[in-house]
């Protein structure tokens, strides 16, 4: 048969030669086509690449958006923008806050877009970076980013920036129940560096080049993909001769202006493998179309090369669907009978190949049959998620798509499985991070929130009661300054799961911050039963607290509001609260108060002396009094105290027991304390002029001043300003300021001790200092506390404590100053103790600059009365 062939040829040479052309036709027909085709599913696998690497740097934006969220609806940060607190860039903007949140650039702006705080960190580096100079001039000048009509508002985007591009997000700054008003505005950023283009590239699993759109010149590859991309093309392409194909996409900076290009790189395996497809079927056309003699073999050869290029186009396949991540399962549409699944499947649900085959799909599917056969149809559509359940019973979260297939048989259903557990445990980590306190674990404000909504919401329907119990610890601050910030975190955790172990399954326990806690009462059907609950609290503080081997005692002050006595919502309900604790705190901590009426009188009242104290200094409304201070040695006067004294039209003369303490809280001391300074300080040179030349004046320092960076630049400022020379300050400290921050106390001091300013411990034996910590101050008087005085003479124990106060004091070679002295009794039992000068109402009352100016003028010309006295 095979040598009858050529002679049929021979007698057929036009048919032969048609035949011949038509192959040709063919063949080049055949590889336009079939080429034409692997470019075009080249292109389409490259627009992937490009989309994926897209959405990559979109996850980053909405990742900040998240955080960007999370810091701007917060009631800190809106106290933040308007107090400019620096409790809230130390405790909330830390360096190890920008590396976690991996953030580059972080700043707030107020409502009319100035700076309140920028802060920048080189997340390639690790280390604190310069604020870009060029994104402060973008945001205070253009406020694109820091003008907001509403608290709903928010921008991100990209902004090529001379420092490089800057995937970037603004929100405005509003309270924690997402109101207004707008106060401010915060911006976070995410430099695009290489080592993050790297990591994007590590998820992509492909190179990635990220080219800045701007002004700067550009190679001729990007100039020319620039231009194609401008002309509103989405996607170009680019291939090489070393086998790479380069795909560039346009991405939209933040105002809609070209802002950078992003070039994915692959390997042009798929037009290899069409060529080499066509290459196989042109060789053998061409040499089938050859053998014109051989058209019967021909035939037989070519079905033999269709059938083994099937093979191939088969294991192709077969290595794809074994090699891919994706579970792929083959089941009956009819009975959902498992036909075949590849290894990553069999990897998904712990199961063998041979376990699998024959078996219900639903075996593996976590979830009842209906919901189960509903989410199989919806996922012929769209891709939807479906729980698996592995072999050793684990539950697995997986996204599934389902596709119908041929088979040989008729027809197949692909199920085709992406597990996403790791991504959804990251998620439900996010959103535990974003409700839970990260100290504790317990529920955060944010968290609180939604549960006193759910709570109020209940109470109305089964017309019962709610109770909100604001818990603050009694004196935690000691703990934390004498004993450190890691014991101060390890109390507060024991605290939370002491009290975690007290409230009902029923009832929230949150933290509200630093040392609050709040305790939500849900389905309270009387008073009694809130009694009941705050009593029980009190005693269950009262076991101590076992930290690193050592105990301690902690009590609380509780303020109680009742829904809905006490008001309907949440802001009112936490504000009553809040104002029954501080009531709770003056009533000497250690116990619980229910809100009442005359508590908001209280405050209000406080309220309006904090409202006339801002404006008391512009009015001339302060005034200073100065108490002399006695040598009982020499009888001789030198040095004096200067104190305080408001006197308001509305208010009438205010004790400074009232108003210091609203001053401290508010932060007004430190504007009056300067005053103070300053006003204390060029009197006493007036006074030096007038021959008094001896003359010290002692002045208060506040903790809040005392704590503040700039303080002892200030002191020296205002007394270099004064002209006093600095030997004739002395600036009496309390022991709760002094023990703040040892280290940072002890170089505070020595700072001011290099001045040449004395430094004296006011009220001592009041506070909570060490003698360790006291011998290792600078300090150069004592003064005891008037309490202690008083009751000198008639009880041993305050006589014990004066004695032993002015021993120890010698023996630290530091000078002594008694307070509130008030009778010859007390001056003997003092003088007879050692102690060097006094201050009282039995030598001085504190006066007025123009009558201590008489007093001194006349104890000059008299002599002092007491000298009588010291000579007895």
């Amino acid at each position: 048969m095979t040598r009858q062939v050529p002679k049929a040829i021979r007698k057929l040479p036009l048919p032969i030669v048609v035949f011949g052309l038509t192959l040709i036709l063919i063949c080049a027909g055949a590889r336009f086509f079939i080429i034409e085709s692997f470019i075009q599913l080249e292109k389409r696998e490259m627009q992937r690449n490009v989309d994926r690497a897209v959405r990559l740097i979109s996850e980053d934006i909405d990742h900040l958006n998240t955080l960007c969220s999370d810091y701007s609806g917060w009631d800190d940060a809106y106290k933040f923008v308007q107090d400019r607190n620096n409790k809230f860039i130390v405790d909330n903007l830390s360096p190890e806050t920008f590396a976690k949140l991996r953030l580059s650039v972080l700043s707030y702006y107020d409502f009319q877009g100035a700076p309140v705080y920028e802060g920048a960190y080189d997340l390639d580096h690790g280390i604190g970076a310069k604020f870009p100079a060029s994104l402060r001039e973008h945001l205070v000048h253009t406020q694109t980013l820091t003008n907001f009509a509403a608290p709903s508002d928010n921008r991100f985007g990209i902004l090529n920036l001379p420092e490089g591009v800057l995937l970037v997000v603004a929100k405005p700054v509003i309270t924690s129940s997402y109101k207004g008003p707008i106060k401010g505005t915060l911006v976070m950023g995410r430099f695009l560096s290489p080592k993050t283009v790297a990591r994007i590239a590590d998820n992509l699993k492909l190179p990635l080049k990220i080219v800045a759109i701007d002004n700067k010149p550009q190679s001729e590859e990007f100039a020319q993909v620039r231009q194609l991309l401008a002309a509103g093309q989405k996607l170009a392409l680019k291939t090489d001769q070393s086998g790479q194909i380069y795909g560039y996409t346009m991405l939209a900076g933040l105002s809609g202006e070209p802002a950078l290009i992003l070039r994915v790189d692959a390997h042009r395996s798929i037009y290899h493998e069409g060529e080499k497809s066509v290459a196989y079927f042109l060789g053998w056309i061409i040499i089938c179309g050859g053998m014109v003699t051989g058209i019967f073999a021909w035939s037989v050869r070519r079905l033999a090369d269709s059938h083994k290029e099937t093979e191939r186009s088969e294991e192709r396949h077969r290595l794809v669907v074994e090699r891919t991540d994706q579970g792929i399962l083959l089941v009956d549409p009819g009975t959902h009978i498992v036909l075949d699944a590849n290894p990553a499947f069999c990897l998904l649900v712990g199961q063998s190949l041979q376990d699998l085959v024959g078996t219900s799909a639903f075996t593996f599917i976590n979830g009842d049959k209906s919901s189960i056969d509903e989410t199989i149809e919806r996922a012929k559509h769209e891709k939807r998620e479906l729980s698996l359940i592995h072999r050793d019973g684990t539950k697995l979260v997986s996204e599934i798509s389902i596709t119908s297939i041929p088979t040989e048989t008729g027809t197949a259903d692909c199920y085709m499985f992406h597990d996403i557990s790791m991504q959804r445990r990251f998620q439900d980590e996010l959103l535990h991070q974003a409700t839970h306190d990260q100290l504790t674990g317990l529920p955060n404000r944010s968290l609180l929130n939604d549960r006193m909504v759910q709570a109020i919401t209940g109470a109305r329907r089964r017309g019962d009661l709610v109770a909100l119990l604001l818990i603050d610890l009694d004196h935690f601050k000691v703990v934390n300054d004498t004993m450190g910030h890691a014991t101060g975190d390890m109390l507060l955790k024991s605290v939370a799961n002491r009290l975690l172990s007290f409230v009902r399954s029923s009832d929230t326990l949150a933290r509200f911050g630093g040392d609050e806690f709040v305790i939500l009462l849900t389905c309270i059907s009387n008073m009694s039963d809130i009694i009941t609950v705050a009593e029980n609290f009190s005693g269950l503080l009262a076991i101590p607290f076992v930290i690193q081997d050592r105990d301690y005692f902690m009590t609380a002050s509780v303020g109680i509001a009742v829904f809905p006595d006490d008001g309907d919502s949440i802001d009112v309900l936490v504000k009553k609260a809040d104002t029954a604790m501080y009531n709770a705190k003056e009533l000497g901590r250690n116990g619980f108060q229910f809100f009442a009426e005359e508590m908001n009188l209280k405050m209000n009242s406080r309220l309006r002396v904090e409202t006339q104290m801002r404006r008391a200094l512009e009015r001339n409304e302060m005034q200073l009094h100065y108490q002399p201070k006695l040598d009982i040695r020499s009888g001789t006067i030198n040095g004096l105290e200067a104190l305080i004294r408001w006197h308001n039209d509305s208010l009438g003369m205010v004790s400074p027991a009232e108003f210091i303490p609203i001053a401290e809280a508010s932060g007004l001391i430190v504007q009056i304390g300067e005053w103070v300074l300053e006003t204390a300080c060029k009197q006493t040179l007036i006074w030096h002029n007038m021959g008094h030349a001896s003359l010290r004046v002692s002045v208060n320092i506040s903790t809040r001043q005392f704590v503040r960076p700039e303080f002892v630049d200030r002191i020296a400022d205002i007394i270099e300003k004064c002209g006093l020379p600095a030997q004739f300050v002395d600036l009496e400290i309390t022991e709760s300021a002094l023990t703040h921050n040892i280290s940072e106390t002890i170089t505070i001091l020595q700072r001011l001790k290099a001045m040449g300013v004395t430094i004296s411990i006011d009220d001592f034996g009041t506070g909570y200092s060490s003698l360790n910590y006291l011998k290792r101050f600078p300090i150069d008087t004592l003064k005891i506390d008037k309490s202690f005085v008083d009751d000198v003479v008639e009880r041993t124990e305050d006589a014990a404590i004066v004695a032993t106060i002015i021993a120890m004091a010698h023996h630290m070679n530091l000078n002594v100053v008694a307070e509130g002295v008030e009778t010859l009794e007390q001056l003997d039992l003092l003088k007879k103790g050692g102690c060097e000068e006094i201050q009282g109402y039995l030598f001085c009352k504190p006066q007025t600059a123009e009558g201590l100016t008489d007093f001194l003028e006349s104890f000059r010309r008299k002599g002092c009365t007491l000298l009588k006295y010291k000579n007895r």
